[in-house]
């Protein structure tokens, strides 16, 4: 009887530890394995759409790489604007004055409509108004040298070449002609142009359309102090408050910009040191 009994015991045990592995335990198991999955998979969606959006939010500042890029596309937007406007001198006359506030004392223009006259409204250099006229037949003469797609170098066409001395005393000691191409490259090495030492116009940039052409002069701290980068970090973390955007000189990693997000100024710099000397070992 007591074996019998013993039997019954263990049995029902059994019975009992079965019942709870296959209703209870397992199911248990089997949900939890089903859940660590499905969060591992959605950890795994979340990071590579947040990759995502950071190399979209990358891509859209690593064309501002530096101030004269940012000016060039800067005003190459204004420029293809005006050309799309029914009104272009209304257009230029609203956009440079938004530039000349938000950069005060940095820029100085000269405008043209499309018979080369200058407009007297939009336009700084009054003086050498002969100059200015070579300095349209010029521009005039590369553009269509562009869009010809004509393989003679720049420098040596003939109003180039018989104006060459003239625009340098204009523009600058150090212009060279063949510099007049680099607003018109559509690549990463458009940007404005280099033609003098000094820090009252150091660059300049130029277009002419169908409507007429657009000179400006920068002078050197437009190009010194970052502020135009800095604009489209700022504008780019308004668009996108979950991704954080910056930018950092090469020749001062402490002290990243990072607009609103300087509370992440730390983690940041650590972060830039581990890439410094991972790429020096």
């Amino acid at each position: 009887m007591r074996e019998n009994h013993g039997r019954s015991r263990w049995f029902a045990f059994f019975q009992v530890a079965g019942f709870i592995f296959c209703f209870l335990v397992f199911p248990i198991f089997v949900l939890n394995s089903s859940l660590m999955s499905f969060f591992e998979l959605k950890q795994a969606n979340h990071r590579q759409q947040t990759l995502s959006e950071l190399s979209t939010q990358l891509d859209r500042l690593e064309p501002y790489n530096d101030e004269r890029r940012y000016f060039h596309l800067l005003l190459q937007k204004i420029f293809t604007f005006s050309e799309q406007s029914n009104h272009p001198a209304d257009y230029l006359d609203k956009a440079i004055a938004r530039l000349k506030k938000n950069h005060p004392g940095r820029f100085e223009f000269v405008v043209w409509d499309k018979s080369g006259e200058i407009i007297d409204k939009l336009t700084d250099e009054k003086r050498f108004r002969f100059v200015i006229k070579k300095l349209w037949m010029v521009m005039n003469a590369v553009h269509e040298h562009v869009i010809s797609s004509n393989p003679t170098p720049i420098k040596n066409l003939p109003i180039v070449k018989s104006n060459q001395n003239l625009l340098r005393q204009f523009l600058g000691r150090v212009f060279l002609p063949e510099t007049l191409m680099n607003p018109w490259l559509t690549d990463e090495t458009a940007s404005l142009i280099l033609a003098d030492y000094g820090r009252t116009r150091p660059y300049f940039w130029y277009q002419v359309g169908r409507t007429g052409g657009l000179m400006a002069f920068l002078n050197w701290d437009a190009i010194n102090d970052n502020c135009g980068v800095q604009a489209v970090v700022r504008s780019l973390n308004r668009t996108n408050p979950d991704i954080t955007v910056g930018i950092a000189s090469l020749f001062n990693l402490t002290a990243p910009y990072l607009c609103r997000n300087g509370h992440l100024q730390n983690e940041v710099v650590m972060a830039l040191a581990r890439f410094e000397n991972s790429a020096e070992s």
